[in-house]
């Protein structure tokens, strides 16, 4: 049993040395970017564009967390935003949202997101925002979107390798992308199509 856990930890130690190596290159090219300044500017504009003026005047506070992550071989990257309304300590409005960009095709993936000093990246990261921004908009205005009448339904949908399936219920939002609210609550975006049945 002891040799068992050995093995099992020196697995463990390979793998997070390889996630490491693969993930270090990214924090470094994402290092130059000032993340928190451009997330405070894209936020405050989408939210301005949906009738959100950001002022210091007002009592309401807007506090947003968002998270880049990967997908499994780098195919896929997401923006997990959480976001939370608060006046004084009450809690207004809270809410996750996770806009997915368009998966990749590639061999070595880590260079193609590195490429031309990150610009992929980042525009995956950028149009992420706005999207995440609109939604987030949308969803407070709507109240988490109460008034659709459609029930809970099994939704599939695939994201490079990867295929999905998923209780939620897709919402109409008229644009060029999937929009559902998982069973969790969560918003989810993706680019691509999901088969509800």
């Amino acid at each position: 049993m002891l040799l068992a856990n050995l093995s099992q930890s020196a697995i463990e130690q390979k793998a997070r040395l390889v996630a490491k190596g693969q993930i270090d290159p990214v924090d470094q090219a994402l290092s130059g970017h000032d993340w928190a300044d451009y997330y405070h500017v894209a936020y405050s504009r989408e939210l301005r564009e949906q009738g959100y003026a950001p002022s210091l005047t007002a009592d309401l506070s807007l506090r947003i967390v968002p998270r880049l992550r990967f997908s499994e071989g780098m195919r896929v990257l997401r923006l997990v935003t959480e976001a939370r309304v608060m006046q004084g300590k009450k809690v207004l409005y809270a809410g996750r949202i996770e806009s997915f960009a368009e998966p990749v095709q590639c061999e070595d993936c880590l260079s193609r997101w590195l490429a031309q000093d990150a610009a992929h990246l980042h525009a995956a990261a950028n149009a992420g925002v706005d999207d995440s921004a609109a939604l987030l908009a949308s969803d407070w205005r709507t109240s988490r979107f109460s008034g659709i009448a459609s029930q809970e339904q099994t939704l599939r949908y695939q994201l490079g390798a990867t295929r999905h399936v998923e209780r939620g219920r897709l919402l109409p939002l008229g644009n060029s992308r999937s929009v559902f609210l998982s069973l969790r609550g969560w918003l989810k975006s993706m680019p691509v199509a999901v088969e509800a049945r």
